[in-house]
């Protein structure tokens, strides 16, 4: 070893150079690798997320969500306020529910 480190010449910078660059490149292949892991996950994820969106669009009903649209709650005037909740509450006390309590968000 003590005739290496007093040498002088182009090759042990080589040398130095050849294992510095197999270092920068293992590392470099391990981040890429482990990048590519993740990317496949992510992939594999979306994948999942894909098929699950299509089965529930393969067995969403449009006819159904526009007549169950019919019924959703609507903007309405402020003079109106007052008489659309009697209203709904004339509906309630039809099938005998009553309201307990009513948060104001």
């Amino acid at each position: 070893m003590g005739s290496f480190s007093e040498d002088k010449s182009n090759f042990k910078t080589k040398i130095f150079l050849a294992g510095f660059l197999s270092v920068a490149a293992l590392a470099g292949s391990v981040m890429l690798s482990s990048m590519f892991v993740s990317k496949m996950a992510e992939n594999n994820k979306q994948a999942s997320d894909f098929a699950s969106q299509n089965v529930w669009l393969q067995k969403f009903d449009y006819k159904d969500a526009t007549n169950l649209y019919k019924f959703i709650l609507k903007p309405c005037k402020a003079a109106d306020v007052d008489d659309i909740q009697k209203k709904q509450l004339d509906i309630l006390k039809e099938h005998k529910l009553t309201v307990v309590s009513v948060k104001v968000l």
